[in-house]
């Protein structure tokens, strides 16, 4: 049972997935577009089933298996002076600059991609935030937990690096519909994140950092006043 869910979720990474990702942001757009209501909530509702259904295999993966749980990084770092450095050092290096560039944010804020994607209202925000956290969680469970230990199964000869490597290409191109440089830039954070996995053994420091990466487009496009104040009786910050 678990060979096969493995198996299952091995081929959805490679070929549903990236397709499904196109399609849900197209369809996203057009409902944008159409001026739909609460498009973005619906967007990030589709996202989050999407992400609690991979956490729920992974883990009927891991315990139906019975994967050691170090396999997929389900352990505590090897060493916490490390991972705090380097969560110290990763946040700054995130954050300031996320203040900074809030200036010039504003100026994409109305571009079809960028609009789509910065949340307008409170309720948007925590749906959003929401979204990142479960990227943090359900991203890397899969991509750096899952995948690796598939590969390694599945291809011995390679080493970790290798097989690291290979999880990179594929979370980037899961990104494709970000276009040619989203891939290059998304495998490249994959790398990094996979590199923080392989030197503590746990997925703690990659979960963790990939949430605070996503998060911090809220830091970028703060929410604005003029906005907060009109959506208090629109029916998107109103209804359920």
């Amino acid at each position: 049972m678990s060979a096969w869910l493995a198996h299952a979720l091995a081929f959805y990474t490679v070929l549903i997935s990236p397709w499904w990702g196109r399609y849900a942001l197209r369809r996203a757009l057009r409902q944008m577009r159409a001026n739909v209501p609460r498009f973005r909530m619906r967007w990030y509702r589709l996202i989050l089933v999407e992400q609690a259904i991979i956490i729920a295999v992974v883990v009927a993966i891991w315990r139906l298996g019975d994967v050691p749980a170090a396999r997929l990084g389900l352990v505590l770092p090897k060493s916490w002076s490390f991972t705090l450095a380097m969560l110290v050092g990763v946040c700054v290096g995130l954050i300031i600059p996320s203040f900074l560039l809030r200036a010039k944010a504003q100026k994409l804020r109305e571009t079809p991609w960028v609009k789509l994607f910065v949340p307008e209202t409170r309720r948007e925000r925590a749906g959003y935030a929401a979204v990142s956290i479960g990227a943090g969680v359900s991203e890397e469970l899969w991509i750096r937990g899952f995948l690796i230990y598939y590969l390694s199964v599945l291809l011995p000869p390679l080493n970790l690096i290798a097989i690291a490597a290979l999880t990179s290409v594929v979370f980037g191109l899961l990104h494709f519909y970000q276009g040619v440089q989203g891939i290059i830039a998304t495998a490249v954070l994959g790398g990094l994140f996979a590199s923080f996995y392989l030197t503590t053994g746990s997925l703690v420091l990659p979960v963790v950092l990939h949430a605070i990466f996503d998060l911090r487009l809220l830091l970028m496009f703060p929410l604005r006043a003029e906005r907060a104040g009109a959506v208090q009786s629109t029916p998107d910050d109103s209804q359920p």
